[in-house]
Formats: C-alpha cells, sequence, structure tokens
C-alpha cells in the first residue's frame, strides 16, 4: 500500500536522479548515494518506530513500500560490512590485553574462623558472686 512517506521520498528521489542526471559515473554515483540515503532511513525509522509514543504510527511505518525497501537494503549490505570489518575486538585481545597484563595469582586467605577471636561470655553465677544469690 501507498502512502504519504512513499511519496515524498520517492519524489525527492525522483528530482535528485533527474537533478543529477548525466553521464554513467554521475547516475552511478546518484545511484549509490540514494542506496546510503535509504540506508540511513530505514535506520532512522527503526529507531523511531521503537518509541512508545507513536501508537498508530508504527503501523503506518510497517506498510510503507520505502521503509520495507530500506529494512531490505540493510538486510542485503548488512553481511558484506560485517564479513569485511576489521575484528577490532579480537585484535585488542590478542596483541594489547595478553600483552599488557601479567598474570596474577591470588593468595589463599584464611578461614575466617581463624581470623575471627575467641570471645567467651562469662558465667552469670560468676558475675554476680555467691553470695548475691537469691
Amino acid at each position: 500500500m501507498i502512502n504519504v512517506i512513499d511519496i515524498v521520498v520517492g519524489a525527492l528521489i525522483l528530482i535528485y536522479l533527474v537533478k543529477n542526471f548525466g553521464g554513467i559515473l554521475k547516475t552511478t554515483k546518484s545511484l549509490l548515494i540514494i542506496i546510503c540515503a535509504l540506508i540511513l532511513f530505514g535506520l532512522v525509522t527503526s529507531f523511531i518506530s521503537e518509541w512508545s509514543i507513536l501508537g498508530e504510527g508504527r503501523q503506518f511505518l510497517k506498510e510503507s513500500f520505502i521503509v520495507n525497501l530500506s529494512y531490505n537494503i540493510i538486510k542485503l549490505v548488512y553481511p558484506a560490512i560485517e564479513n569485511s570489518a576489521p575484528k577490532v575486538d579480537s585484535y585488542i585481545k590478542d596483541k594489547i590485553i595478553d600483552k599488557t597484563v601479567p598474570t596474577v595469582t591470588i593468595p589463599k586467605v584464611p578461614a575466617i574462623e581463624k581470623m575471627m577471636p575467641k570471645v567467651a561470655v562469662p558465667n552469670l553465677l560468676e558475675v554476680q558472686g555467691p553470695d548475691k544469690k537469691k
């Protein structure tokens, strides 16, 4: 179903393509810019659709053709980016943390019973004395 979002974004894409119409390189650059804009648009709409303020607007976004196209482009492009991205986390663990952090041995802590002082409760009869009995 085509809604207002599709009409507005579609018109903006057409205006941009007509404005930048030219040779093969210029048209290719324009199409790549449009794809990047659709990816950004998809990220923004997915962020906005999580707001609880929208209510019925969430369904409006889900039915939009351009939003669905943006989500599909993100699903297509993301695995390619993820596989070609440098593995920073493993690099940090292998190259930086292992070389800089020495291994530390923690001494055994003695048992808590050995650390506690021995306390004896005095006998009540000894405190009162033998002559103070009732």
